[in-house]
């Protein structure tokens, strides 16, 4: 439903109290809708695709794995926080 609306202000082209027609932009019609789907659709492929793909780990996002089973104080806890 929100890419219909979308789709509807890219084909109709701005309002009378919109930026847009302050700006002078008068980029309306088919094609720009038809454009603004395309590049919705790619953007979207791009994200689900990127979020599929594990990121590499380095060792510093690692947990110690000795410190795990220790509870810490509270001062290592607060030092920790202010980095």
């Amino acid at each position: 439903m929100l890419i219909a609306a979308l789709l509807g202000l890219v084909d109709g082209g701005p309002g009378d109290l919109s930026a847009d027609r302050a700006l002078g932009i008068h980029d309306t019609g088919p094609a720009w809708a038809l454009a603004a789907l395309a590049v919705g659709a790619a953007a979207s492929a791009l994200v689900i695709e990127l979020g599929r793909t594990p990121m590499a780990q380095d060792a510093a996002s690692e947990p110690d794995p000795e410190a795990v089973d220790e509870p810490a104080s509270r001062e290592e806890f607060t030092a920790q926080a202010s980095r």
